[in-house]
């Protein structure tokens, strides 16, 4: 009991982080499309234009509860992995990022798989801008940053997996990163593309999570899901 009281309160932790960050950021979001600012948008167009709303808006809450969280317990930034790393470190995290981006891809291609999700007619410079650019560094921020630096503070202790150590507050962060991202069912996406979807984005979690621990920095994490997004994508 006292060891499943901790990860019990490790795991509320995480999630009242994660609805922190996104019931504001969807609210607003929504608010900022219904009330016509963007004018007229078809339900393609309204999907298009909330992909960087939810973006910026759900970095900015983000850093503003780490720099509220990091205000209470004398803290700064770098404490939520918002710090530099070597070049080496960089390009180590790369290896990973390419391995289980071309595995994922060249699954995907052969299983057979139905609708992909809808997200409109997107330009190429979107398609950099918004997912080889922005997700990596929100997401990991959000993820790896806030929430599994809340979730570390509350339950420390690792997870053995043979010779490795998985901080819990890693696997939680990348639970909840493939819980998100059951969000493609309302863009169309197929079941098995959504399973797909999750499972892969649980993999590239619990990959970022144990950079992130290892490191003490969110930036590993960031090359690989960049690298990740650009080959499945």
């Amino acid at each position: 009991m006292s060891t499943a009281r901790p990860a019990i309160y490790c795991l509320l932790q995480a999630l009242l982080a994660l609805v922190a960050v996104y019931l504001p950021t969807f609210l607003i979001t929504s608010l900022l499309i219904a009330s016509g600012v963007f004018g007229k948008l078809s339900k393609p167009q309204a999907q298009l234009v909330s992909i960087p709303i939810i973006i910026i808006v759900s970095l900015g809450i983000a850093l503003a509860i780490m720099a509220w969280l990091a205000w209470r317990r004398g803290q700064n930034f770098a404490d939520y992995g918002l710090r530099s790393v070597s070049w080496r470190r960089l390009i180590a995290a790369a290896v990973p990022g390419l391995l289980f981006g071309s595995a994922l891809y060249g699954l995907h291609r052969l299983l057979p798989l139905g609708a992909s999700p809808d997200l409109g007619e997107l330009s190429r410079w979107q398609v950099v801008l918004f997912f080889w650019i922005g997700a990596p560094i929100q997401e990991e921020t959000i993820f790896r940053g806030l929430i599994q630096t809340v979730a570390q503070t509350r339950y420390a202790k690792p997870l053995q997996i043979g010779r490795l150590k998985l901080p819990v507050s890693a696997l939680i962060s990348a639970a909840l990163f493939a819980l998100v991202h059951l969000a493609t069912l309302s863009l169309g996406a197929s079941p098995g593309d959504v399973l797909f979807i999750v499972c892969g984005a649980l993999l590239l979690g619990l990959v970022a999570g144990w950079l992130r621990a290892r490191t003490g920095s969110v930036l590993p994490g960031m090359v690989v899901h960049a690298l990740f997004n650009i080959i499945v994508g």
